[in-house]
């Protein structure tokens, strides 16, 4: 088993506004349902929100989104569909997640509202 099974009954997490980054695979795996990030959370690290409980995504034209009640579409991390010619992120997002569009090699043309404020390393 886990060495961090405990850990399988966090449900719901609040970020505050003193942390900046979520790091790689911070969240991997979890069961979070849950999140809601402080203002100031601008880096989001590799694999940070990849195969959690379905329950914490949203989905938008083929993107999983991270946010909270307030911003369901806050973190773009990751399309579930790779062979897209063109895509528009949610009006919402503020926050595109490291790596999100990087397997995607037919992609020719990406929407990007005035409302992101963070692209992630390896976005492209």
């Amino acid at each position: 088993g886990s060495q961090c099974a405990y850990l399988d009954s966090l449900k719901k997490i609040v970020i505050p506004d003193s942390v900046t980054e979520v790091s790689a695979n911070a969240f991997y795996a979890s069961n979070l349902t849950s999140i809601s990030f402080g203002s100031n959370v601008s880096t989001i690290g590799r694999d940070a929100f990849s195969d959690c409980n379905s329950a914490l995504y949203t989905e938008y034209e083929c993107g999983r989104y991270v946010g909270d009640s307030v911003n369901p579409y806050a973190i773009l991390v990751e399309l579930t569909n790779e062979n897209l010619s063109s895509y528009k992120i949610n009006d919402k997002t503020k926050i595109i997640a490291y790596g999100v569009f990087s397997n995607c090699e037919r992609l020719s043309t990406i929407v990007i509202p005035d409302s992101v404020t963070s692209i992630g390393e390896k976005a492209f």
